[in-house]
């Protein structure tokens, strides 16, 4: 039985990295369903008065110490031992382990399409590591972990602070500093809100709470705290607002869109690319995803162009569409769209509709109204023959979208079908799973050797105002 200690109401385990990892190994031997609450100032202040987070907390076989403040509580109280168990650490010890041990894990959680990458990066990273699925169905798991924005940090999505500022306990202003307008409440009410309630505590001067369902009675002082809160809500709140974007693929507007994550450039760099962000194509790095639904910059104007182009009710028959190594965010629209017959398709991912080789389609001759590939052709090293496929399979006066990196200063395409490591690829095509880098120019002149006529779609299209709008 680990000791236990009180932090503002919320019992936390005085354990380290290893002692939670061997709990969790000890859980899956012996097939037992337990899961570990990852606590930190945010959700100590949100259980202080949300009953069901309490009995959240109250009810995990282990609730971990998931900030350093909460591990200077424990050691105020006594439990030298204690040290930060780290979501993102610990998702990735898991994982070590796993591989060894044979362990299937199971991702749930993040932005549409995260989980799908960050198993793709474990995989790689562990070999041998076996993923149960992305999903979310009833899990009979013997182990839960909610690792809050790991899965971010680890597909590179989010950039994590430096492990300097974290054992200061300073990881809240670093990511303060890189999402104001996300992070502003948690960290500027809520830390100021934990040290209050904190200091009340380790004083005497703050009554316990009689049981997990009962909030603490609540001080003067604590009152004349939240008073305070609420004017600042109230003057933040009437400060000017950012312009509004607008988001055609799950019809939300937002204030910003957020940036391509820095491990991109970063990894550009490393392998001596020779080329910039800022040299691409369709891409708007720093309005790169929608932060409500995950639809990146290139889906966003695919999204336009799609509204635009379905008949609608006009049309007898349905529209049929095949979506080539769909993007949840897109593919989950378009499921949305009446009078459209979907149909998603790949030769890899998990859950399409079709399994297919874009080389030989299965797809009888002028059988599809229209089709979305998009970043697919990069990947396949005989991309003529699949252009020549796409065409066979249109219908008279049907279209495709077809999308891939382009750099805009490469006069010539490159590629290489020979076997190259991954740094190679960096270096040459931009990424380690592509097999080529399309000049612009060698990309229009394939497409029309397969037999397309080519329409360039771009802001002339849709208006500099829709198009600056939507990213």
């Amino acid at each position: 039985m680990n000791a236990r200690y009180d932090v503002v109401g919320t019992w936390i385990d005085a354990v380290d990295p290893a002692a939670t990892l061997d709990a969790i190994a000890g859980w899956i031997r012996d097939g037992e369903r337990r899961y570990v609450a990852f606590a930190n100032v945010h959700g100590i202040i949100e259980a202080s008065r949300d009953p069901g987070l309490r009995r959240a907390y109250a009810g995990a076989s282990l609730t971990v110490p998931d900030g350093m403040p909460l591990v200077w509580m424990g050691r105020l109280s006594g439990q030298g031992g204690v040290r930060r168990v780290y979501g993102p650490d610990t998702l990735l010890l898991v994982c070590e382990r796993a591989a060894r041990e044979g362990w299937s894990c199971f991702f749930y959680g993040g932005a549409p399409g995260v989980a799908e990458d960050l198993a793709s990066t474990l995989v790689r990273r562990y070999p041998g590591l076996s993923v149960a699925g992305v999903r979310s169905p009833h899990l009979k798991a013997p182990a839960l972990l909610g690792v809050g924005a790991a899965f971010d940090f680890h597909t590179g999505r989010v950039r994590q602070a430096p492990r300097w500022m974290m054992a200061l306990g300073l990881e809240w202003l670093f990511r303060l500093l890189a999402e104001p307008r996300r992070l502003w409440r948690r960290y500027l009410v809520y830390n100021p809100l934990f040290v209050w309630y904190a200091t009340l505590q380790l004083l005497g001067w703050r009554p316990a709470a009689p049981s997990p369902d009962t909030p603490s009675p609540m001080s003067l002082g604590e009152r004349a705290f939240l008073r305070l809160r609420g004017i600042a809500h109230a003057t933040f709140e009437r400060l000017p607002a950012q312009r509004r974007l607008r988001c055609p693929v799950c019809s939300h507007r937002v204030r910003a869109f957020d940036a391509l994550p820095r491990y991109f450039e970063r990894q550009l760099r490393a392998s001596v690319f020779p080329y910039t962000l800022e040299d691409s194509e369709t891409l708007n790095w720093r309005q790169y995803t929608c932060r409500r639904c995950g639809a990146s910059d290139r889906e966003r104007l695919m999204a336009l162009f799609l509204r635009e182009s379905f008949p609608g009710d006009r049309s007898p028959a349905p529209f049929r569409l095949v979506d080539f190594a769909p993007s949840p965010p897109l593919a989950a629209a378009l499921k949305r769209v009446d009078g459209l017959d979907y149909r998603s398709a790949d030769l890899f991912m998990r859950g399409v509709d079709d399994r297919v080789d874009l080389a030989a389609l299965p797809y009888a001759d002028r059988s599809l109204d229209g089709f979305v590939c998009s970043h697919v052709l990069e990947h396949i090293p005989d991309d003529r023959a699949a252009m020549r496929e796409l065409v066979r399979v249109l219908k008279p006066g049907g279209w495709g979208l077809l999308l891939v990196p382009i750099v805009l200063p490469v006069q010539h395409i490159d590629e290489d079908p020979r076997p190259l490591s991954p740094a190679e690829r960096w270096r040459r095509f931009g990424q380690d799973d592509h097999v080529r880098l399309y000049s612009r120019a060698g990309f229009l002149d394939r497409l029309r050797a397969a037999g397309f006529r080519v329409a360039e779609l771009g802001a002339a299209h849709f208006g500099e105002d829709t198009f600056r709008e939507c990213g």
